[in-house]
């Protein structure tokens, strides 16, 4: 026995010692390529070109870094729509779990390379943590609802988010909306409604029956812009002072692990039941692997400039943009796929299209300005009140002269300007 525990001692020693040398070397590593890139940056920053694009960056404003973000945004989940439409037959629920996966590696990384802190450690962690839940509970209530909802009333009910935003704005940020954001909020709201195209209004050739998971779905996908809204606020209330890559990397691990549950009950489910275990998981192969990488890779980025837009813009009128994600798969599928849509889905794109415009190029008030907390203390240092006459002090014995005014043991006076009138006489006691 004594000889198989030191056997083991000796093992575990020898690996601990492997590892820590492995982990000084990646170190050093890091170390490395940081001075070697930061003399890249050195050589770039005395070029010409830099200095134009820095001196043209330097004028941007919030409204247009907002808008670039937010464009930006809708661009990586058109990627992202395309990625998935490519992989083919697999289940929604194992590329949900690839795509919190790689989005859990990405951000991980970023994370430990620049040292960010815990989600914890910030002042606004309650808000990371809130983000984290909403974002988890929109991804499981869109797949709930592709699963059980016909395509067009999914993507109606789905793409409610700005709406719900715009009133969670109102009453949580106080944020006030122009007449042009309203008519912008109702065209966009028109469009969608010709591009999904429901059943109910526009026929289909299948007679839904109207069963209780049904119903259950619609509230599901309500449900799903309820929480998309409540994120971009959440995001917004966090700060610029918390960097995205923190608030990503929590949503992406709390969405990985929930997803892993849920993997694991109905892939048990199946096997016990004797079920095909095709509509819960399927072995992805090279080409799929890559496209499923894709996926992570575009949703990450695709997260990461929302967080940004919601930082520096008020959520209200920056959501009335992502009724753009509406629009770009349709190019895609356009331009790749060869897919033309009808009269329907170009109608309701060319509304989504002249909301978008409306709302870039209407002159409207800067956006919200999103205090830091270095901001507060310096607007609290400037706010603060004149110095307290008396101030309350532990002291030595105080010789009084004939001619001064004694004061009540205990307590020092101040001039007007802070500084204390009795220097030379008192002696007080180290803090």
């Amino acid at each position: 026995m004594d000889a198989y525990l030191n056997s083991w001692y000796y093992h575990y020693s020898y690996f601990k010692v492997r590892v820590r040398d492995k982990w000084e070397n990646l170190i050093k590593l890091k170390a490395i390529c940081e001075e070697k890139w930061w003399n890249v940056i050195k050589i770039l920053r005395q070029t010409r070109i830099y200095k134009k694009i820095r001196a043209r960056t330097s004028k941007v404003t919030d409204n247009q870094r907002v808008y670039f973000y937010t464009l930006l945004s809708c661009f990586f989940f058109a990627l992202c729509s395309l990625f998935t439409d490519l992989i083919g037959k697999m289940p929604i629920t194992e590329i949900l779990w690839w795509r919190f996966f790689f989005t859990l590696i990405f951000t991980t990384f970023v994370t430990v390379y620049n040292d960010y802190p815990s989600p914890l450690s910030y002042r606004n962690y309650k808000m990371i943590l809130l983000t984290a839940v909403l974002g988890t509970l929109t991804a499981m209530s869109t797949v709930f609802a592709l699963r059980h909802l016909p395509i067009g009333e999914a993507t109606l009910l789905l793409t409610t988010a700005p709406i719900f935003t715009v009133i969670l704005s109102r009453v949580f940020l106080k944020e006030k909306l122009a007449i042009w954001d309203v008519g912008a909020l109702v065209l966009a709201t028109i469009g969608v409604f010709f591009v999904a195209q429901p059943s109910f209004i526009f026929g289909s050739e299948k007679n839904l029956s109207k069963s209780p998971v049904f119903y259950i779905s619609i509230v599901v996908a309500l449900g799903r812009g309820f929480f998309k809204a409540a994120k971009y606020v959440a995001v917004s209330c966090a700060g610029v002072d918390v960097p995205t890559a923190v608030i990503v990397m929590s949503l992406s691990c709390l969405g990985f692990l929930v997803s892993t549950v849920f993997l694991i009950i109905s892939v048990s489910v199946e096997l016990l039941t004797d079920k095909d275990m095709s509509k819960t998981w399927i072995h992805p192969g090279l080409l799929n692997f890559t496209f499923l990488f894709m996926v992570g890779v575009t949703y990450c980025l695709q997260q990461v400039c929302v967080c940004k837009a919601m930082q520096y813009g008020n959520p209200g009128k920056t959501s009335l943009l992502k009724y753009l994600d509406v629009v770009l798969p349709f190019v895609f599928q356009f331009l790749i796929f060869k897919e033309f849509p009808n009269k329907w889905s170009i109608i309701g794109s060319t509304c989504i299209a002249i909301s978008t415009v409306t709302v870039l190029f209407v002159k409207r008030v800067q956006p919200i300005r999103h205090v830091t907390f270095k901001d507060e203390v310096e607007e609290a240092v400037e706010e603060a009140p004149p110095p307290v006459a008396l101030v309350t002090m532990e002291m030595e014995n105080v010789e009084v002269a004939e001619n001064e005014v004694v004061l009540p043991k205990g307590t020092l006076q101040f001039g007007s300007d802070g500084t204390n009138d009795n220097d030379n006489n008192i002696q007080r006691k180290p803090f």
